[in-house]
């Protein structure tokens, strides 16, 4: 009996490991990349951290392995047409390494006719970095205009650490914060630019849809090398985007301060709605 009881409890801890070796494995930043484009072409983005995650959204959401699957718990339970209220999504884990990601959703909808059935592959890897990209110092960046609500914000992190975030319309946080702290959190952003080339990034400038989030970003590399892009989420800045307007909620030692006169804003503020 006695025997029995520690093997069973060595196989209890061989589960435990593993299950909790698959919840660190999928930890950090994934980007969605498809075939038919480059590596650093991103058409969707993955962040994990802790129990909670970004995945294709633009809020955080939490999270649950079980098995096989994946399993977010939505922020805004909705009612689908088909299956009523919904207030999970369901994703199968078809495989998961150190720098892969495959997940599979099964949707259902109407498409006038009939209840169709999609299902819907996606492929995330690890970011890797581009050897010798010039090296980024600073960024600026400044939400706006949307059609709704989109909370509207400005943040500044440079490579000293400093750190600056100043809430604008619809945001939950309702004063600007300082921390000069944020080396960690500018590195991470940094590693994430250093995966798109440099010369790319021009092509990200300029597009955004008639009714999409205005967005400005000034990115500031070594030997006076500048970059500013106008654009909206959808392009390969969006994991640098999600890192920035959800930047309050990693930095650390925060302080209030007072408002910042950028001309990153008075640039996203002149575009046209």
């Amino acid at each position: 009996m006695r025997n029995f009881l520690l093997i069973s409890i060595l196989i209890s801890c061989l589960f435990c490991t593993k299950k909790l070796n698959k919840v660190d494995t999928i930890q950090g930043n994934w980007r969605e990349v498809s075939s038919y484009y480059p590596d650093y072409v991103s058409i969707g983005y993955a962040h994990f951290s802790g129990d909670s995650a970004i995945l294709n959204n633009f809020e955080y959401q939490k999270f649950k392995l079980k098995e096989d699957s994946l399993i977010l718990v939505l922020n805004r339970p909705y009612e689908h047409t088909i299956n009523g209220f919904t207030n999970k999504e369901f994703f199968k884990i078809e495989s998961l390494s150190k720098d892969s990601l495959v997940l599979i959703e099964n949707r259902e909808y109407w498409n006038g006719f009939d209840v169709v059935e999609d299902t819907v592959k996606y492929l995330f890897k690890r970011f890797t970095q581009i050897p010798n990209q010039p090296k980024l110092v600073k960024i600026e960046f400044a939400s706006g205009w949307c059609f709704g609500k989109c909370p509207q914000r400005d943040v500044v992190i440079d490579s000293s650490g400093y750190f600056y975030y100043g809430p604008r319309k619809y945001d939950e946080i309702k004063s600007p914060l300082t921390s000069n702290s944020e080396k960690d959190l500018f590195n991470t952003i940094s590693f994430l630019v250093s995966s798109i080339p440099v010369a790319f990034l021009d092509t990200l400038d300029g597009y955004y849809n008639a009714d999409s989030q205005r967005l400005v970003t000034n990115l500031f590399f070594e030997k006076g090398l500048k970059k500013q892009i106008i654009s909206d989420h959808n392009n390969s800045l969006m994991p640098i985007f999600m890192k920035l307007e959800h930047s309050v909620n990693f930095a650390n030692n925060l302080k209030n301060t007072d408002r910042l006169d950028l001309k990153v804003r008075e640039k996203v503020n002149s575009l046209r709605n």
